[in-house]
């Protein structure tokens, strides 16, 4: 890998968002995911080449840690397009990653911008690692007590996938009761998708939490759930 290659990448990657950025995209992108979030305006499309031309590069040279640097430079930019393209590219990347990438992946929640590009890297990156690899869910609990409410809204969606194959549905009710009382509407937004798979998983160990923790969760999702 030859890290000073990156910033002409980057450099690149920019001259390629600004080029093809289109108002109508802008406005519609600003409207999804607000005013806060640096937004070129580009077309899903525009991020899939860019993903692809730069994967095809590293892969070719087989250079698995230069297309981890190159990823994980885009997300730290922090702007919604250039995260898209760092987590896409860290989602063709996965087939090579262990648990020890997991701890140096997880890190990167840090830099989310969006609910989109945070349930991406969720299920296009943590997941599957969880899935693949015996794992101590204990170590993410954590992530509930973030006052990054992108780590938080990841600390619901992270044990999805897991919970769907049958697995970590006990780790799932620990952090549904982590995440319980939280009062942000991107979190819970989560917190529901999390309770529903829980309620595939074990109806009964749901029900049972429902009336528990009843006071805690809003009254909508309660009654989502009955």
């Amino acid at each position: 890998m030859i890290k000073r290659n990156i910033p002409k990448m980057l450099k690149d990657i920019r001259k390629k968002l600004k080029s093809r950025s289109r108002a109508e995209m802008k406005q519609k992108l600003r409207k999804q995911h607000g005013e806060r979030v640096p937004i070129y305006g580009v077309k899903p499309s525009v991020r899939n080449e860019l993903i692809s031309k730069y994967y095809r590069h590293f892969k070719a040279r087989k250079d698995v840690e230069g297309a981890f640097f190159l990823a994980e430079s885009l997300v730290k930019t922090k702007t919604f397009e250039e995260t898209a393209i760092g987590v896409g590219i860290f989602s063709k990347l996965s087939k090579w990653f262990s648990m020890h990438a997991f701890w140096r992946l997880e890190r990167m929640l840090d830099y989310m911008n969006t609910a989109y590009n945070t349930d991406m890297f969720c299920s296009k990156v943590l997941s599957p690692i969880l899935k693949k690899y015996k794992h101590e869910t204990k170590y993410i609990y954590h992530w509930a007590d973030s006052t990054n409410r992108w780590r938080r809204r990841a600390a619901a969606l992270i044990l999805l996938d897991p919970i769907k194959s049958g697995k970590d549905v006990t780790a799932g009710f620990v952090m549904a009761k982590k995440i319980r009382g939280e009062k942000n509407l991107d979190v819970l937004e989560a917190f529901e998708i999390l309770l529903k798979a829980l309620k595939k998983a074990d109806r009964k160990k749901l029900k049972k939490f429902m009336v528990e923790h009843e006071r805690k969760i809003p009254r909508y999702i309660v009654e989502e759930l009955e």
